[in-house]
């Protein structure tokens, strides 16, 4: 996760706690998703390897064209926070 946040993002990162497990089956295979809280420190990112990012509202959360395995990760977040 650090190691990830770092290249990609170009942040710092430390991981706060683990947030929640999420599995799918796809056609190409199974996937198991692994989701923290971090704390970035209101650092710059810097893309390494996307094209943009964007900050949303949590409640926007499920607005968004998530992949299956992202979906109860933004559940659980809208759930906690609003």
């Amino acid at each position: 996760m650090i190691r990830e946040l770092k290249e990609e993002l170009g942040v710092s990162a430390t991981i706060v706690k683990f947030f929640l497990r999420s599995q799918h089956i796809y056609s190409e295979g199974e996937i198991c998703l692994m989701s923290f809280l971090v704390d970035i420190s209101n650092q710059s990112i810097r893309l390494a390897v996307h094209d943009r990012y964007e900050w949303a509202p949590v409640a926007e959360l499920l607005n968004y064209d998530l992949l299956p395995a992202d979906i109860p990760i933004a559940e659980k977040l809208k759930e906690i926070i609003i």
